[in-house]
């Protein structure tokens, strides 16, 4: 059977905040069944936003780890009449090719990204390029761990431009979705979507039914810690990389 009809009668339901219709046009692409249910959402944080804003050339590097850090840093650009031409100092770290794209398309130009997608591959190939003298902004969410602040030896401040909150709605929603639905393969992207899921959808369920895809190791620890099984997870920590790691799982499979 041909790729093109590999996931034939397969929904693949999708957990994460929508970024772009890539994903579910590749589903689609394929013979698949998209279906949206974001366990989780994201809004701007500003609370520290006059700390930050107005000092940024006084950092060597500024860290990315994720694109909503990167569009709720450019939302304060432009609402701060800045622009990436201003910022001239920093050199720019991303985690993931998703992010570095997100920061081209805003002007910059990305110096380092580590070889895999993740805060704890940072940590280790950043000493390869940063003087340990040299000071780092940590753009990042609520959520997000500590593994770069404590693992590198540089002074790195940090400022949360966004917060991750619970959509209970959408989780309820996916509750009633999956009652009695075979053939159905649940993605996640972040441990933080796992935490709704296990909470509030997972006691509802007969998890044996499904197929579980994780986007990186963070997330498969996440899923596993909880009793879960991975089904699938891509070597590149992409979307992309997951639905044809998902797409070539079923092709084989027929």
């Amino acid at each position: 059977m041909s790729d093109l009809h590999a996931l034939h009668g397969e929904t693949v339901v999708l957990t994460g905040i929508h970024k772009s219709d890539e994903p579910e046009n590749l589903i689609l692409k394929n013979g698949g069944v998209p279906a949206s249910f974001p366990l989780i959402t994201v809004r701007e944080s500003k609370s520290e936003d006059l700390q930050f804003i107005h000092r940024l050339n006084e950092y060597d590097w500024l860290i990315f780890t994720s694109q909503n850090g990167v569009n709720y840093f450019h939302q304060k650009m432009e609402r701060n009449h800045l622009s990436a031409t201003q910022i001239t100092h920093p050199k720019i770290a991303a985690v993931g090719s998703e992010t570095e794209r997100a920061l081209n398309r805003i002007g910059f130009a990305v110096r380092f990204t580590p070889t895999i997608f993740s805060a704890d591959r940072l940590i280790v190939e950043f000493p390869q390029q940063a003087d340990p003298n040299e000071r780092c902004l940590f753009i990042r969410g609520s959520l997000a761990k500590r593994t770069i602040t404590d693992g590198l030896t540089n002074v790195v401040d940090e400022w949360t431009v966004y917060e991750t909150v619970t959509d209970t709605e959408k989780a309820q929603q996916l509750r009633e979705f999956l009652k009695g639905k075979r053939n159905c393969t649940i993605t996640f992207s972040s441990p933080s979507a796992v935490e709704v899921f296990v909470m509030d959808v997972l006691p509802y369920l007969s998890i044996e039914n499904y197929t579980i895809a994780a986007i990186g190791h963070v997330t498969e620890e996440a899923l596993l810690k909880a009793g879960l099984p991975v089904h699938v997870k891509p070597d590149h920590y992409t979307m992309r990389s997951m639905i044809e790691k998902i797409v070539q799982m079923k092709g084989d499979s027929k």
